[in-house]
């Protein structure tokens, strides 16, 4: 699998984010891998989803990768199992994704 480093980082960085989400932590952010563990082994079952929003556009192949490359970055990243996590990609129209108070349908017309 071929990624470019704009999708490691982003990846990398959303899973990081993800941290403070761990249910039953009773914290906002974990301190120490002894308490990090402690919460992952306190949260019986949860399933952790990962949600992408993007326009519409790339192939069934870019989209399986990007699953594989989150997926596997949230397990390494937050010690959770791979079968407890699941990806859910958003495909966005360019008329239904608006910059600048204009859909981006509407700024390719005016040729922006």
């Amino acid at each position: 699998m071929r990624a470019s480093p704009c999708c490691s980082i982003a990846a990398t960085s959303a899973a990081l984010k993800c941290r403070s989400m761990i249910p039953g932590s009773g914290s906002s952010e974990a301190t120490g891998t002894g308490q990090k563990r402690e919460f992952i082994n306190n949260r019986r079952g949860y399933m952790l989803v990962l949600k992408v929003t993007m326009l519409e556009g790339r192939s069934q192949s870019q989209k399986e990768d990007l699953i594989q490359l989150l997926s596997q970055t949230a397990s390494r990243e937050l010690e959770y199992p791979l079968e407890e996590i699941r990806v859910v990609i958003y495909e966005v129209s360019r008329s239904q994704w608006g910059v600048a108070g204009r859909s981006l349908a509407c700024q390719d017309r005016r040729g922006q």
